[in-house]
């Protein structure tokens, strides 16, 4: 886990990372500057993408976030799951938890059988957006330009463009129509230099074929916090 000091706060910021501590990332996080991280704890190995934000309280495992992207507060990205059909649900069975592994008691119960099912990456594609208290079960793929609606609780695959919301989430209306999302997923905007492009969202929603012809953004620094 990170330590927090001023240096290294302050490095990160050089390198595009706003953060108030690096406290919560717990295994490595890779990502792609500038990216606002807050005070968002992550787990395992995660990737945020270009100019994308996570509010504080969030906390993610083993996923991958795309660029642009708006994760409100609170969210549970990707949590560790438990086995429902074995002898116990309790991690003993497979080594999956480091909390008694100083106690004799753990040693001796301690098994090695392999459990897989919780080992799936989570995935969030691009430009979405993510309200307050959101849950987003293991494993589960977010398709580029999706919103969830706050305190949702995402157990399956959303598609692109498409709005979700309840307990479990289900679709509540694409954004756009068929051929305006063909249109965004065939231009893929989040890849290209916008630069030269200021202003021009704000009144024009449909993207301009001819911006496949633009610059592709340029990787940017990485910081990888281990």
């Amino acid at each position: 886990m990170a330590t927090t000091t001023d240096a290294l706060r302050e490095r990160a910021r050089a390198l595009g990372v706003n953060c108030s501590h690096l406290n919560g990332v717990g295994g490595r996080l890779k990502v792609e500057a500038p990216v606002s991280i807050n005070s968002a704890a992550f787990a395992a190995e995660c990737s945020l993408g270009f100019m994308s934000y996570v509010g504080m309280g969030s906390r993610v495992t083993a996923a991958d976030i795309g660029r642009y992207c708006a994760i409100a507060p609170n969210v549970e990205i990707g949590p560790a799951e438990h086995p429902t059909d074995w002898f116990s649900i309790h991690p003993f069975q497979y080594n999956g938890t480091k909390q008694f592994s100083h106690t004799e008691h753990y040693a001796q119960i301690v098994g090695t059988q392999a459990f897989t099912a919780g080992r799936g990456r989570t995935r969030i594609g691009n430009d979405v957006w993510i309200g307050d208290g959101v849950f987003i079960k293991r494993g589960v793929c977010v398709g580029d330009g999706a919103i969830i609606a706050a305190r949702s609780v995402v157990t399956k695959d959303v598609p692109s463009y498409t709005i979700v919301a309840g307990v479990p989430a289900r679709a509540v209306r694409m954004r756009f129509d068929d051929l305006l999302i063909e249109r965004f997923l065939k231009v893929q905007w989040w890849k290209f230099d916008l630069s030269s492009l200021k202003g021009l969202w704000i009144s024009q929603i449909r993207p301009p074929l001819w911006m496949q012809s633009k610059p592709r953004l340029k990787g940017q620094s990485l910081l990888h916090c281990t």
